[in-house]
């Protein structure tokens, strides 16, 4: 085969491969990658009342944004000292067709001071975090009362 012929063909075959090459890259490059998981947390109710020693329940729901759905682990913080929080489902992941949803109990300790306060309802994945804000109103479990009272009772006994 002459020299001239050899050099044609490495040079064809030097820009086929670089033609397949470029392709690859350009098909690679035109795929954008998958988005990073991204969810939103919501309650219902956003507030509400208990009184000391008592405990509420509201909803908490993750719903999926985009990428690869992610589990996710709830948490809370925040009220009196001593406020306890249960989830019925901790761990859960929500998908582009079913969000995940839980309840979550509060249990305001008997010592809570009445008042208001904000609980932090997190929502955590392996990289996004999620959190919205509870309103809790804290009223005393006993009444006080001041100055004179006056109970009137009517007792009636009725013969068998």
């Amino acid at each position: 085969m002459p020299k001239q012929t050899i050099i044609l063909l490495a040079v064809s075959v030097t820009i086929i491969v670089l033609a397949l090459a470029a392709a690859i890259i350009g098909l690679c490059h035109n795929n954008p990658p998958t988005p990073t998981f991204a969810f939103n947390l919501n309650i219902n109710p956003n507030n509400g009342t208990v009184m000391q020693a008592q405990n509420l329940t509201i909803i908490v729901t993750s719903a999926y944004l985009e990428g690869q759905p992610e589990p996710i682990t709830l948490s809370a913080s925040g009220g009196p000292n001593g406020t306890l929080y249960q989830f019925n489902n901790q761990t859960g992941t929500p998908t582009k067709t079913q969000p995940f949803t839980s309840n979550l109990t509060i249990l305001a300790p008997p010592s809570a001071a009445s008042g208001s306060y904000l609980i932090n309802v997190v929502g955590n994945a392996s990289t996004p975090t999620s959190h919205t804000l509870f309103n809790l109103t804290v009223l005393n479990a006993q009444i006080q009362v001041y100055g004179n009272v006056t109970i009137d009772s009517k007792v009636t006994v009725n013969e068998v």
